[in-house]
């Protein structure tokens, strides 16, 4: 039986409601009870870097080649005789150095590192042999030592095995013969042990009893098992346990995933990760499935968020995706965030330096993506967090003077919330699935850690409800059908009572009304209509003690704009002035000033090469103009701070922004540029760190939020 409070937004005459009413009337009835927000705590690890790379490279690795503390990158393809070397410092990358070698790199490891340069061991699958290079400061090697094998190596580890202060090479690959230990000594690399007559894809070094002593886990590319060899101590190694692996196993790490301080074993399959839990007799006994939307083609592990916990970034070639799951405990993990997607993704590196902790990725199309964490102090950045941002927002979430932002990805069809605290930001995401897409959001403010968020789109009759309580990770949803196009939105509230009212401006058979909605304690109450004026060309809606409608109107062959006032009803109208009735575009937005206690209409209309801006507040009207220079209404952004009040605009043919610095209750004017770009999707300016003001704004082009100081 359908709820008395549901039954808003519904046309009196029960005969005529549409099956596109019946269909939102019931999503509202059975979307009513609380759900659990999607979480992560990513704490800043958002911050995305790109930078130019060798086209065709498909391996990467992160090497401190001049010590200054900032990883550099090598990359190659495992094919030819070229690497390329670049070198990094933090957000700077410079262009890839070519380099030569005898044969082609397959895969490094680090030895040791010293004051004549990082000594590596080296694997050429193609050159049939492995060996130990120097990389002097510049990124140039040299052959310390090689040994040619008669089968093709592929992975290679390195640990002191018998604890004599020099590491050993355990060599392995799927078209290797078995597994060979090599040790270095002063006549080269020679072989003291072999296990034949088996192919390993891979194997590494790990210390299973905690004896300090490594032993070897490894896995049989045949019969898809897991191999473990127990080291005597001595450097001998025998073969003490075999456990089979039901999907096939693309990749293994030997890894504390969960944290608990003994190691596990994490292999990767076409579904997902199969965590064999470590124990203090490495009995692996437990495990457990971490499930993935695509198969984890490679993947690293490290504790990304910085909370004590190991997580996993994943890649998938086929899609070009890059996906991070945070760990929530020792054996619970948040489901797999999509960071990047990108075409031609081949590999991926994590690793810590200077800058904090770090993931790179690769990309055979010539480019190198990193992503760590967003440093207080940095001004321009980006975001990668996966989707395409559409209409961007702030909020502040504990009503701290601290704005935190939102916006819609468009591709999964949710709400996208970005927390932090104090100046930390970016600490938390949440997001929140949607019936649809939108192109405007109205934040309710006056509750402290729990907003609601009012979702619409301009000439669509749909209203989003979304109540989010951040403490509890819950959120509600009700679905309002206005009763005609919407023009706009806006809500009173009482925040003691728990009252809102949604006012929207609609138009309904070409006449402007006033369409409200009452809710107390997130339950419809009543609603009411009202017409405005059955001649309007543009309208917005302005509060203060009482509504305020500006809208434009013709009369006797003039275009003019014009102010009611409303309270329950039109109480009382005037003409502000007129404009040119040849003008080939106007329109008309409102903003209220909570510093100023004033609202301000702002108005425009375009005239040849020239734009008249109008902007009234109180009982002052204030006349300029700008050449060649037209907003759009959604593009225009009102930003209040110390030092007075800003409206920011933007043309999206000329890729023009320019904000309007409004001062001492518009006594003070001025205009300047301040960013340009053909590829704005959304924006807003908004205030952090205190008193820095940035443009946060998604583009046409790409899927990442852009950050940007303009003050």
């Amino acid at each position: 039986m359908p709820l008395k409070e549901e039954k808003h937004g519904l046309k009196k005459d029960r005969t005529r409601i549409s099956p596109l009413i019946l269909l939102f009337f019931f999503a509202s009835r059975i979307t009513a009870q609380t759900e659990t927000i999607n979480y992560l705590p990513i704490n800043g690890f958002c911050r995305f870097n790109e930078f130019a790379a060798k086209q065709s490279q498909f391996l990467i690795h992160a090497v401190d080649f001049n010590a200054d503390g900032w990883r550099d990158f090598i990359s190659f393809d495992g094919k030819s005789n070229k690497y390329f070397v670049q070198f990094r410092d933090n957000t700077k990358s410079g262009a890839p150095s070519e380099r030569y070698f005898h044969v082609p790199f397959y895969d490094l490891r680090p030895l040791s590192s010293g004051e004549k340069g990082k000594r590596f061991v080296y694997a050429s699958r193609g050159g049939r042999q492995i060996g130990i290079i120097n990389f002097s400061r510049s990124g140039s090697a040299a052959t310390q030592s090689k040994i040619i094998l008669d089968s093709y190596p592929s992975a290679i580890d390195a640990a002191d095995i018998d604890r004599d202060g020099r590491k050993e090479i355990l060599v392995s690959g799927s078209s290797f013969n078995g597994i060979s230990i090599f040790k270095e000594s002063a006549k080269g690399l020679r072989e003291f042990q072999k296990v034949s007559n088996e192919i390993f894809s891979q194997a590494y070094f790990v210390d299973l009893d905690y004896d300090l002593y490594p032993d070897i886990a490894a896995v049989n590319f045949l019969k898809n098992s897991i191999v473990l060899f127990s080291n005597n101590a001595d450097g001998s190694f025998n073969e003490t346990r075999t456990f089979g692996s039901e999907p096939e196993i693309i990749d293994l790490k030997t890894e504390d995933l969960n944290s608990d301080g003994f190691t596990d074993l994490v292999t990767s399959h076409s579904s997902g990760f199969q965590v064999f839990a470590g124990d203090s007799v490495s009995a692996f006994d437990q495990k457990f499935f971490i499930s993935t939307p695509v198969k984890p083609d490679k993947f690293t592990i490290l504790d990304f968020n910085a909370d004590g916990y190991n997580d996993i970034a994943f890649i998938n070639t086929k899609t070009g995706s890059l996906y991070l799951i945070f760990a929530q405990s020792t054996n619970v993990f948040y489901p797999p965030q999509l960071y990047l997607k990108r075409e031609g993704v081949t590999d991926l590196n994590s690793f810590v330096d200077r800058s904090g902790r770090v993931l790179s990725v690769l990309d055979s199309n010539g480019k190198i993506y990193v992503v760590d964490r967003v440093p207080s102090s940095d001004d321009n950045f980006s975001l990668a967090l996966g989707g395409k941002p559409g209409i961007i927002g702030s909020f502040d979430l504990y009503n701290d003077k601290s704005e935190d932002i939102f916006f819609i990805d468009e591709e999964k069809q949710k709400l996208v919330l970005l927390v932090g605290e104090k100046d930390k930001l970016f600490r938390n995401y949440f997001s929140v699935p949607l019936i649809q897409n939108y192109d405007d959001v109205v934040v309710d403010e006056m509750q402290s850690a729990r907003k609601t968020f009012f979702c619409y789109s301009r000439s669509s009759k749909v209203i989003e409800l979304l109540r989010v309580n951040f403490i509890d990770k819950k959120f509600g949803r009700k679905i309002l059908y206005a009763e005609g196009p919407i023009i706009e939105l806006k809500i009173t509230s009482d925040r003691l009572k728990d009252r809102q009212t949604i006012f929207v401006l609609i138009n309904k058979n070409g006449k402007l009304f006033m369409q409200s909605f009452d809710f107390k304690d997130f339950r419809y109450i009543s609603s009411g209509i009202q017409e405005i004026t059955s001649n309007f060309q543009s309208a917005a809606l302005l509060f203060d003690v009482y509504k305020e409608i500006f809208h434009f109107s013709f009369s006797k062959n003039t275009l003019s704009l014009v102010q009611s006032t409303y309270n329950m009803k039109i109480t009382g109208t005037k003409k502000i002035t007129d404009i040119p009735a040849l003008s080939q575009s106007y329109d008309v937005i409102g903003f209220e000033d909570k510093d100023i206690h004033n609202n301000l209409a702002f108005a425009w209309f375009k005239k040849n090469e020239l734009t008249n801006f109008i902007l009234a507040g109180g009982k002052r009207i204030k006349n300029f103009e700008v050449k060649n220079f037209v907003p759009a209404k959604k593009f225009v952004k009102y930003v209040d701070d110390d030092n007075g009040s800003s409206i920011f605009m933007y043309d999206k043919q000329s890729g023009a922004m320019k904000a309007l610095r409004v001062k001492n209750n518009l006594r003070n004017l001025g205009i300047e540029d301040v960013f340009e770009s053909k590829e704005i999707n959304s924006y807003i300016a908004a205030v952090f760190n205190g008193k820095k003001e940035y443009l946060v704004y998604s583009k046409t082009s790409d899927d990442f939020i852009n950050i940007s100081r303009v003050k």
